[in-house]
């Protein structure tokens, strides 16, 4: 298989798996908020907060369901109006749930290192696209592009946390499920993140050799030519010098 099918066949795999991990956050995850009933705000536990619980389920839809458009070439490179429309909706959304987020962690009834995982998943998620908007208005591109994946990896790793939570979580372990819990929320953003970093410091070691190699090939392209141009200018000089003689003889 050549380089440039293999690259294709990874990266269609990888949106497959983003497309199923947002699938399935919202149908598992979201939908049932959308019926205001106790059993399905799980009782106690959201039932007194369900507008703050429903207005970050919603912003956080509208985030997870906006976020793939803004890598789709086609909009970023022809329709670039609708890709700044996108991005403003998606970093508003983030903002609104970041905010009701907030307030869930510092109510929730569960222990404080599940409830500071959770915060410090928020402000992950704000903190980057924040940044992201911030680069993009400063006219910062390859900066905007780095905070915008970390910012994009985040928001799939809320998706993919749901479904990590009903696989282990849910699962008859001997660990207690609180603990499980506890874990995930540090986990889910942590080890993501730490991954896309990485990727970015290996991405700009990548751009920096190819810009070194361009310079190295531009330098001896212009060297070559210098030696070219001097040659010719010696040829013409001796065959001056040669035709002046053979008029003189």
């Amino acid at each position: 298989m050549k380089s440039g099918t293999l690259r294709k066949t990874v990266i269609l795999f990888v949106w497959a798996l983003i497309i199923f991990f947002s699938v399935y956050y919202i149908y598992a995850n979201c939908l049932r908020y959308f019926v205001f009933t106790p059993k399905s705000y799980h009782f106690d536990f959201f039932w007194s907060r369900k507008y703050c619980v429903f207005t970050h389920v919603l912003s956080g839809m509208i985030a997870t369901i906006v976020s793939p458009f803004q890598y789709w070439p086609v909009i970023r490179k022809r329709y670039f109006a609708l890709h700044k429309l996108f991005g403003k909706t998606y970093v508003y959304a983030i903002i609104v749930s970041s905010v009701t987020s907030f307030y869930l962690c510092a109510t929730t009834p569960e222990n404080i290192w599940y409830a500071a995982g959770l915060g410090g998943f928020t402000a992950a998620w704000l903190v980057t696209a924040l940044a992201g908007m911030y680069n993009a208005l400063s006219g910062k591109v390859e900066a905007h592009k780095e905070w915008m994946l970390r910012s994009f990896v985040v928001t799939i790793g809320f998706s993919l946390s749901r479904l990590l939570e009903d696989i282990v979580v849910n699962a008859s372990l001997e660990v207690n499920r609180v603990e499980r819990l506890t874990v995930l929320a540090w986990v889910s953003w942590i080890l993501p993140l730490a991954i896309t970093e990485l990727f970015i410091i290996q991405r700009r070691k990548n751009k920096q050799k190819s810009l070194s190699v361009r310079f190295v090939v531009a330098e001896n392209n212009r060297t070559s030519m210098s030696v070219t141009t001097l040659q010719n200018s010696t040829y013409a000089k001796k065959a001056g010098i040669s035709a002046a003689m053979k008029s003189e003889i």
